[in-house]
């Protein structure tokens, strides 16, 4: 309403119509004084605590919307890419662990057959530990029996039931040490790979970067190596992520993530919240009551400006027909700078008027001087100014009833200006109706006489009127201003706790605050120590759990060796006793080996 009202005035004063109306070769002097005032009125009010309320508004709105927003969504996307592509060579690297199917196919292999696989590896080691007991119980207990003759006759028994030991051995012995050799060329290179993972770090992967196709240049190689150091490669710290994310701000310079949204964030809108403070304790809370204010409320009421209307200055007077006579005369000369008010006028002091405290002559003077002494008769007209009838050159004299008849054509621009619709007066219509705020009131907390349309706007017309309305409306502004100044003070101290202090306060808890928690709340430390997790069940648990069952193949495989090697020599003793038995017997047949 305050910027409305100020505006409207200002524009009115301004209106080249105003200042020089046209036909009367007068121009307003008092409007540039006043627009000057009214222009330092409108800074106090865009720089005052209301201004301060409404800039808080506008820059809470501008960070959570519009194209702050946009920038900061875009900032994170695009300094989040190095995030993304660490992201995706992890990925890479993990691939046939994490992808596809192939982790769940190696799953479901050692579920169904990892079981039968090492039954059947313990089944054919019992077996032939079973067979190596038989073989060398028999051996103890049954190797032989006396014949008739007394000979010892040597059973076969025990020779066949250590070659199928140690035969069946032999294969056992081949599978054994065939699995533990696979599981052992596969641990190898496994065991590389956890060495990389184990001492991974940026300066790794700068040397590595080429075969593996990363691009670590420029400022987001230096991102995605501070993030493996400080994210991957740190076990025990837990930085914040959005530290180790640079973007640049809105000025070009370069600043971390967390810095841009939570810090420069945080401070724009406290900034607005802090100048209201600033702006109640060097008094910019009182518009009504500032020196600007007062002056302008002042200069309205005191200034009548048709006593600030002269003659222009810059007119060649001299030079034009109609008027170069009247400065011939002595009597009449100085009034072609006299005013367009009726009366004569003192030139108020202290508001920066050119010749303050001088008088200046107005209409009523000028008539006196010509009538009775130039002119023969007056005839009154709508305004002070008269029209009169020249003493002819007989009574006069050439010169000076030239003088007159030249200042009878001056006195008719006098009246001109002061009877014609030749000024352009601006006021506020509500659905056509005009208004002015001299009535607004406020009732139960609710303004009413404010000149606000329905939906909040204003309608500013401007209509013809005279000089004396000119006059009047621009008077009459110091009551409106004082109106609208009063109530601009009245609604910012009732609202100022609420905004000030209310609005702040919600604005910490839902937003500020969850910001903060936010960037504080993002960090990497998890991807150290699932990092280290990943390593310790791939490489501590995985690898070394495949090198030891490749160790426990190769160990079955030298136990059933010595095994074949004992199972070996019973057999060539015990078919060596079968052997020579026959031969005792005086058998021909000899013992074939079974």
């Amino acid at each position: 309403v305050a910027k409305a009202n100020v505006d409207l005035l200002a524009n009115m004063l301004a209106d080249s119509s105003n200042i020089e109306p046209t036909g009367t070769l007068h121009e307003c002097i008092g409007c540039a004084a006043l627009s000057t005032t009214l222009a330092q009125v409108g800074t106090a009010l865009s720089t005052g605590t209301a201004q301060a309320l409404s800039s808080a508004r506008v820059e809470v709105n501008n960070q959570l919307s519009g194209s702050s927003l946009e920038n900061l969504r875009s900032s994170m996307t695009v300094a989040t890419a190095p995030l993304v592509e660490l992201k995706t060579t992890v990925k890479n690297a993990f691939a046939p662990f994490v992808s596809d199917t192939l982790m769940e196919q190696i799953s479901d292999q050692l579920a169904a057959n990892g079981t039968v696989a090492s039954v059947f590896m313990i089944g054919l080691a019992l077996v032939l530990a079973a067979c190596a007991m038989i073989s060398i119980i028999l051996w103890m207990c049954q190797e032989k029996s006396s014949s008739d003759g007394g000979q010892p006759v040597y059973y076969k028994r025990v020779h066949r039931c250590a070659c199928c030991t140690w035969c069946c051995g032999c294969y056992y012995t081949m599978l054994a040490f065939f699995l533990g050799g696979l599981l052992t060329v596969l641990a190898v290179p496994l065991a590389s790979f956890c060495l990389i993972l184990e001492d991974i770090s940026s300066d790794m992967l700068n040397t590595i970067a080429a075969p593996m196709n990363l691009n670590l240049t420029g400022p987001e190689g230096d991102m995605m190596g501070s993030m493996i150091d400080q994210c991957i490669g740190n076990a025990t710290g837990n930085p914040r992520l959005l530290d180790l994310i640079s973007v640049p701000d809105a000025n070009g310079n370069t600043t971390t993530m967390y810095d841009l949204l939570v810090s420069q964030t945080k401070d724009q809108i406290t900034a607005q919240f802090d100048q209201i403070g600033t702006s109640m304790s060097t008094g910019g809370a009182s518009i009504a009551t500032s020196d600007d204010f007062v002056l302008l409320k002042n200069m309205l009421s005191t200034i009548s400006l048709d006593t600030m209307m002269f003659p222009k200055s810059s007119y060649d007077w001299a030079g034009d027909a109609n008027y170069q006579d009247m400065l011939t005369n002595s009597d009449m000369s100085p009034y072609i700078a006299s005013t367009a008010a009726c009366a004569d006028s003192v030139v108020p002091t202290g508001f920066g008027l050119t010749d303050p405290g001088t008088t200046q002559k107005g209409i009523n003077s000028f008539l006196s001087t010509i009538s009775p002494a130039y002119a023969s008769s007056t005839t009154a007209r709508s305004n002070c100014a008269s029209d009169f009838t020249c003493k002819t050159s007989a009574v006069l004299g050439a010169v000076d009833n030239a003088a007159c008849e030249a200042a009878k054509k001056f006195m008719d621009l006098k009246f001109a200006i002061r009877s014609q619709t030749i000024f352009k007066c601006r006021r506020f219509t509500v659905s056509s109706v005009p208004c002015t705020v001299a009535g607004m009131a406020q009732s139960g907390g609710i303004w009413t006489g404010d000149c606000k349309e329905a939906d909040g706007t204003f309608t500013e017309v401007t209509y013809d009127c005279t000089l004396s309305d000119f006059v009047s409306l621009v008077q009459a502004y110091s009551g409106y201003l004082n109106s609208v100044f009063a109530r601009v003070d009245s609604s910012t101290s009732s609202a100022l706790s609420q905004i000030q202090v209310s609005l702040k306060n919600l604005l910490d808890v839902n937003f500020l605050d969850k910001i903060a928690t936010v960037g504080n709340g993002v960090t990497c430390g998890f991807m150290g120590t699932t990092y280290r997790d990943v390593v310790e069940g791939l490489c501590y648990g995985g690898v070394w759990g495949i090198k030891a069952v490749a160790s426990s193949y190769t160990a079955c495989a030298v136990l059933t060796l010595l095994l074949i090697l004992l199972m070996y020599v019973q057999w060539r003793l015990a078919i060596d006793n079968v052997n020579a038995s026959g031969k005792i017997m005086d058998s021909s047949t000899p013992v074939v080996p079974m």
